[in-house]
């Protein structure tokens, strides 16, 4: 039974699925936001020794985010808007690949539409999500994955305001 459901593990992390909260309404929510704070969840040890590590990834989205024009707050600001990257993995998978979770959010407070006294501090306003499986020795691979989910934020906040 054991190998049977490894087996479907094994097809199902073959080809990475993605899936995102990304609509006008929800593009809207970042639309007089000038600057983000990037906070990048930190990775298992087993995966930063594999060859992926939370400081490089931070780099890459900063430098995705500068070369689109998109200014970065500084670390100690108080910001009220987040760009939150988390890579999650299942690093004790029974099969040969890692499977693995990229999530790319706008995080920000938050209103409650019905009792505008309650505010809801980080709340997700925009996402993109992606799963699939890596080989522990190809995980520095995911820099490219983790990309392009960043692109897609770029692309979100472009579209609110081409001029940005």
């Amino acid at each position: 039974m054991r190998l049977h459901t490894a087996s479907i593990v094994l097809l199902f992390l073959a080809a990475p699925i993605a899936h995102a909260l990304d609509t006008e309404i929800n593009r809207r929510s970042f639309q007089d936001v000038k600057t983000f704070q990037i906070l990048v969840e930190p990775l298992p040890p087993k995966v930063e020794q594999a060859g992926l590590t939370a400081s490089t990834i931070q780099t890459d989205v900063e430098t995705k985010l500068r070369q689109a024009g998109i200014k970065i707050a500084d670390p100690k600001a108080e910001t009220l808007v987040l760009l939150y990257v988390s890579v999650q993995f299942w690093e004790d998978s029974p099969v040969a690949l890692w499977p693995y979770t990229i999530s790319v959010e706008v995080l920000q407070d938050v209103l409650v539409a019905r009792d505008t006294s309650i505010l809801v501090t980080y709340s997700p306003t925009w996402s993109t999500h992606m799963i699939g499986g890596v080989q522990p020795a190809r995980v520095r691979d995911l820099r490219g994955a983790i990309k392009d989910q960043v692109d897609k934020f770029i692309n979100a906040y472009r579209a609110v305001d081409p001029r940005k």
